[in-house]
């Protein structure tokens, strides 16, 4: 278990892991095939928010040994192995 204490997430709330919901319209044939998206930028405040979270997890995972190689560690199952 990692311990969260030093991490503040006083500011995060439920709305900022939602998915923004984009209303379709319905296209024509020339535009179905056209395959340009459009790239949405983050808020610099919520990449500064990404950061101050980032920053102090990181420091909570490299201080319990070997949790830093656990995390990093690819995962499978096998035959069996349910």
């Amino acid at each position: 278990k990692v311990d969260l204490a030093g991490v503040d997430v006083a500011a995060l709330k439920d709305t900022d892991f939602a998915k923004k919901r984009v209303a379709r319209t319905k296209k024509s044939d020339g535009e179905f095939f056209k395959t340009e998206t459009q790239k949405t930028a983050l808020p610099a405040e919520r990449k500064d928010l990404q950061k101050k979270v980032d920053t102090a997890l990181l420091a909570a995972i490299k201080k319990t040994e070997n949790l830093e190689f656990y995390l990093g560690a690819t995962f499978g199952l096998s035959k069996n192995d349910l």
